[in-house]
């Protein structure tokens, strides 16, 4: 009798867009190969759309319509889930150890805020190794303060569902500290809200915000008035907000955001942050108790500790198949992953968005197939789809393919099916589709409903 096959294991670390999307693909290139499991880790049971966490912040969305619930994702399908903190990978033996409830690590996941539920009383500390015969390394990212004294501390970043959701609690707060203080100064300076770097995410961050504290906190509390008490600041250490976008969607978003009247700061680099205020270019002093950071991020910790080859913000160098240099059962993908083109323009490694996530999953998916296989590998080759920027109002800016340029509703609708797209390659048509059309006509609304 044939000796049985061994089981292959294929282990995901990360359950954000590179990771779902490349178990995703590896189901579909493996349903009919038996004795192959995938497993996903990840610090929480969902996964969410981190391109929508400033709308999350700004109460434009609600949190529940961006995250995805990973145990629904892979129902009836043969990948499992474990929720837990990663706490060790040990490259030579192959291996990954998770804590979960782990009293000892700082970062042991945190469960959900609404329960009473006191977890330690009930959930007992428990370590759980796995072996591997292919890992992939999705662990996302981390802000990059650039070594700004105080940004650590005092800034808030969108890390998070709970981060945006802490934000969102800030910026209430905050009014209703106005709405008690005689003192105008100290309400001006409750009321000043700078978002650091200009780029999609903070250019989108502001026009939202704007929206919320104008269009809704303003009216709900009467004493505050917008004109006279609110500061809406954009700094931005480039020369230009939008810096990947053309000169004339700049020019766009630029004459938009200023028909709104927030103040943009160019050329301005943040050199110190306090409780109390932020410093700019090391002599400009602004009163504030909220600085809202997205001026980039760089590689998770925990990857950037490991013993690979990495580049200077801790990215893992990978080949054109998307295997790390030193190892090649392991891959990384998205933000974890510095990827060269070999287009000679180009000095510096792919940008850590969703877009080349999901791209890049497809090709690390194939490569392990190929790979166990005995096949040969295929070439990473990333294609440039587009950029997409909403201005809030149903307007933006978009640049689709590298050819085509829209601005107003037509690049604002853009921006939403880009949307869609990637809720295609997660779930279900049906599904995806319900959804996207609610979050396009209902979701600010229900949103805000629910503010207060």
């Amino acid at each position: 009798m044939e000796e049985r096959q061994k089981q292959l294991n294929i282990l995901i670390l990360g359950a954000g867009f590179g990771g779902i999307c490349t178990a995703k693909y590896l189901l579909k290139l493996t349903r009919k190969i038996p004795n192959i499991k995938i497993t996903i880790i990840d610090r929480n049971t969902y996964h969410f759309f981190t391109p929508l966490l400033h709308e999350v912040a700004t109460a434009s969305i609600h949190s529940d319509h961006i995250k995805r619930p990973l145990r629904m994702l892979f129902n009836k399908e043969n990948v499992e889930f474990h929720q837990g903190e990663i706490n060790k990978v040990d490259l030579k033996n192959q291996t990954v150890e998770i804590c979960t409830n782990c009293s000892k690590c700082d970062n042991s996941p945190k469960y959900d805020l609404y329960t009473y539920i006191n977890t330690p009383d009930f959930v007992s500390e428990r370590r759980q190794a796995f072996q591997y015969n292919y890992l992939v390394l999705a662990m996302g990212s981390q802000p990059d303060f650039f070594g700004i004294t105080g940004a650590d501390k005092y800034s808030y970043t969108l890390s998070s569902i709970k981060s945006s959701e802490d934000i969102k609690a800030r910026i209430l707060e905050c009014f209703e500290l106005a709405n008690h203080t005689n003192n105008l100064q100290l309400k001006k300076e409750l009321l000043t809200f700078i978002v650091i770097g200009a780029g999609a995410t903070g250019t989108e961050y502001i026009v939202e915000l704007y929206d919320l504290c104008k269009n809704v906190l303003a009216k709900d509390f009467e004493f505050v008035n917008f004109d006279r008490d609110c500061r809406i600041i954009l700094v931005e250490a480039k020369d230009q907000i939008l810096p990947n976008m053309d000169p004339y969607l700049v020019k766009y978003a630029m004459k938009h955001l200023q028909g709104m009247k927030i103040e943009i700061m160019t050329s301005t680099r943040v050199t110190k942050i306090t409780d109390c205020n932020i410093e700019l270019n090391g002599k400009i002093s602004i009163p504030t108790h909220n600085v809202l950071w997205a001026a980039g991020v760089k590689a998770n910790n925990l990857v950037a500790s490991l013993p690979l080859s990495k580049n200077s913000d801790g990215r893992v160098k990978v080949n054109s198949f998307l295997q790390t240099t030193d190892k090649p059962e392991v891959f990384a993908l998205g933000d974890n992953a510095c990827f060269m083109p070999k287009e000679k323009e180009r000095e510096s490694p792919l940008m850590q968005t969703a877009q080349v996530a999901v791209q890049e999953s497809k090709a690390v998916a194939m490569n392990i197939v190929k790979h166990f296989s005995g096949e040969k590998l295929h070439h990473f080759k990333y294609v440039f789809l587009g950029s997409t920027v909403s201005l809030g109002e149903r307007k933006g800016v978009a640049n689709l393919v590298g050819k085509f340029e829209l601005k107003g509703f037509s690049a604002w609708f853009s921006w939403k099916l880009t949307y869609l797209r990637h809720l295609l390659i997660i779930e279900k048509l049906t599904h995806a589709l319900w959804d996207w059309s609610f979050d396009l006509l209902y979701n600010r609304q229900m949103a805000r409903f629910k503010l207060h």
